[in-house]
């Protein structure tokens, strides 16, 4: 071994220098003799001549399928050649759409597989095999429809603002395609960004198709892929709810109050509307016959005037809630001296009262009753048409909301004299 060793060392530097001449001298001949040799190439595979098939009213419904599908090329040639075809990357695999009759059963389509390489002048290069050789082409009839568009709005606008209506141009859209997707459509629907706005607008929309259930069906195509949304603005004010009642409760039982909940409700509308607009009068709720408090539901855009909407995404239903209680009465007296009689020429005739005081009696829910001031009253009677003399006429008087006269209301005697005979008397 040591004999060994001055031997394999000595000249190190040259040995190595050796080695690498002779594998650069092999690597030489071998481009020298450019041998024959077989390599594999991968392409995606792309379609040719795809008119050939919608000129037929046909179209392919797994194309997407077939455009991803990676094919594997093994080409037979000389070294160079193959190497040359592997730098420029230019061979690939298609199919030819005009060759779909020869393996056509009405639904599917036997295609081959073809190679694409760029023309080599003198060079021999075989396709030793393709993999997949061939594809299948499911074919279906192309059918169109016409489908509504609807539109969604998404984002908030400026303060006080609402979106009145989204009007979309063309309103309806006709989807091209394979006749079981286009059976599916079911809906083509645009989404409007409002973000911001203040004042009307015109919006570009990229509409998209969706099925029953709310699918996206990206395959199939649009008459218009774009469309024109009219983004029309309005005012918003927030009013108050009032409810009034009408009819007649159960003897005995009155209303004690009506309230809305909400109380108030955002509506919208042109600023010239809204700026007479205060309140929401809600007056068709019947209390005849009742003696409970009950509630009902109400649908505030049948009391809206015509130009005037809720606000979209407020709640049209208001629920209102009648509190009915027992009667209660309050009587009381008042002096003939505060009535004020109209309806005769004073200058003719002279008034004259037999009662110093009357008695009335009104009724109402509790509250009401307890807050009723009678000393606010004024008192009235019209003596149109009557002739001198003796005459027995009701007394007037204009009751405070939720107060009503009780029983009889009040009667005073009067006597209508002749200024001319008063006058006769005196002296």
């Amino acid at each position: 071994m040591n004999k060994l060793k001055p031997i394999l060392t000595k000249d190190l530097g040259w040995k190595f220098i050796s080695v690498l001449i002779a594998v650069f001298m092999w690597f030489i001949v071998l481009n020298i003799e450019n041998p024959i040799e077989s390599r594999t190439f991968y392409s995606n595979l792309t379609v040719q001549n795809e008119n050939a098939i919608l000129d037929g009213d046909k179209t392919i419904t797994n194309i997407d399928e077939i455009e991803d599908m990676q094919i594997r090329i093994r080409l037979r040639g000389k070294r160079l050649t193959l190497d040359s075809l592997q730098q420029s990357k230019e061979v690939s695999a298609y199919i030819d759409l005009s060759t779909i009759g020869e393996n056509y059963n009405g639904n599917e389509a036997v295609v081959s597989v073809k190679v694409k390489m760029p023309s080599i002048s003198g060079e021999a290069v075989s396709v030793e095999y393709i993999s997949p050789s061939t594809v299948t082409l499911k074919v279906d009839d192309l059918v169109s429809k016409e489908i509504p568009v609807t539109l969604e709005e998404t984002g908030e606008v400026a303060a006080n603002k609402a979106v009145g209506s989204l009007t979309a141009e063309p309103a309806t859209i006709t989807v091209f395609g394979p006749s079981a997707d286009v059976e599916k459509a079911s809906t083509i629907h645009g989404v409007v960004d409002v973000t911001g706005l203040e004042d009307d607008k015109d919006v570009e929309v990229t509409p998209a198709v969706y099925d029953a259930e709310g699918n996206a069906m990206p395959g199939l195509i649009l008459s218009d892929p774009t469309i024109n949304v009219s983004v029309d603005m309005k005012d918003v004010k927030t009013v108050p709810i009032e409810g009034y009642i009408s009819g007649v409760t159960t003897e005995g039982y009155v209303v004690e109050s009506v309230s809305a909940q909400p109380s108030t409700i955002d509506v919208m509308g042109e600023e010239s509307e809204l700026e007479n607009f205060d309140m929401v009068l809600i007056n068709s709720v019947n209390v005849f016959g009742r003696y409970q408090t009950f509630t009902t539901d109400v649908y505030i855009s049948n009391y809206l005037p015509q130009g005037i909407d809720v606000k979209k995404g407020t709640s049209e239903k208001v629920q209102l809630t009648v509190n009915i209680g027992r009667q209660s009465e309050k009587e009381f007296t008042f002096n003939t001296d505060s009535i004020v009689f109209e309806g005769y020429d004073s200058s003719l005739y002279n008034v004259q009262v037999q009662e110093e005081e009357l008695t009335m009696t009104v009724s109402g829910n509790r509250e009401n009753i307890g807050a009723f001031d009678p000393s606010s009253l004024k008192y009235s009677v019209n003596l149109s048409g009557l002739e001198e003399g003796t005459h027995t006429v009701g007394v007037f008087c204009e009751l405070p909301y939720g107060i009503d006269f009780y029983g009889d209301i009040p009667m005073v005697t009067v006597n209508i004299v002749s200024v001319n005979e008063n006058m006769e008397e005196t002296n």
